[in-house]
């Protein structure tokens, strides 16, 4: 393939990225005061958004230093 189709596909895959972390991190915003505190369920749940978005964002970084 193509450098520049190379780097137009990482560059696409990498903004997938980024905009799953943003949608993770929406999420954890809107849907944070209406958790119950009390539930470990919900709790694991926004710990497990946090982490997606994290990893989400790395992995567009990475993709991005390629």
């Amino acid at each position: 393939m193509p450098s520049s189709l190379n780097t137009a596909i990482i560059s696409s895959i990498s903004d997938l990225f980024i905009n799953l972390s943003a949608g993770r991190l929406g999420a954890i915003i809107i849907i944070s005061p209406f958790l119950n505190k009390d539930n470990k369920l919900s709790i694991s749940l926004l710990i497990a958004d946090t982490v997606f978005a994290i990893m989400s964002l790395v992995i567009a970084i990475n993709l991005r230093n390629v």
